[in-house]
């Protein structure tokens, strides 16, 4: 397993997480009226997806030139 691999797995399991956890606090606190600290959480949990993101598309410019190193390695082209 490759680093960039166990990072995104890694990080995605972490949004995931928060996610499952934030979204209900935000509701609840909502509900509560406080309002400005769901916004916080919102905020928070659309930053963790951003590096989700990220991370994701680097891992899969990274895997579209190894491919690219490789097929020019060969001398061919990848089918």
């Amino acid at each position: 397993m490759n680093k960039n691999h166990y990072l995104r797995k890694h990080l995605w399991k972490s949004a995931t997480d928060f996610g499952v956890i934030a979204i209900p606090v935000a509701v609840f606190l909502l509900i509560s009226g406080y309002g400005e600290v769901w916004k916080a959480v919102v905020i928070i949990g659309m930053g963790m997806a951003l590096i989700v993101l990220s991370v994701d598309r680097r891992a899969r410019i990274e895997a579209a030139e190894d491919v690219e190193r490789k097929t020019a390695k060969k001398g061919g082209q990848v089918t």
